[in-house]
């Protein structure tokens, strides 16, 4: 796990002391998507959630959720795994695919990333992506 700032590494381990789960909970591996940024809008369609004893999490919006997950899934091939099935459980429609395609393309805009590694997620949801959308 990268390095926390001390206030958020005391937070994780009291979740994880409270909750009995591994203090490595907290997946960091996507941190490095904040070098880039993320979706727009990102922080408007956050949604707040509160677990006792003061636990207090922010969860991702769907759309920024489906951004999350065709990146993901294009990272991980072949099989494309948990990231191609969650896509699927959010069922997004087309123009949300494209949107969240176009995203992706930010964070890689090279030619190898979107043909062989974005289009065959895309394919798989049934959606087709041209750059120039």
């Amino acid at each position: 796990m990268p390095h926390l700032p001390q206030d958020l590494d005391l937070a994780v381990r009291a979740v994880a002391e409270a909750y009995g789960v591994a203090p490595t909970w907290l997946n960091t591996g996507p941190q490095s998507l904040m070098d880039l940024g993320l979706p727009d809008g990102f922080t408007t369609r956050l949604d707040r959630r509160d677990f006792p004893p003061g636990l207090v999490v922010w969860l991702a919006g769907c759309f920024d959720l489906v951004c999350l997950k065709v990146y993901a899934a294009a990272d991980e091939p072949p099989t494309r795994g948990r990231h191609l099935q969650d896509l699927r459980s959010l069922a997004p429609d087309p123009p949300d695919l494209r949107a969240a395609a176009r995203w992706a393309r930010g964070h890689d805009p090279s030619r190898g990333f979107r043909d062989a590694q974005l289009a065959p997620v895309l394919d798989e949801l049934g959606v087709r992506f041209d750059d120039d959308e």
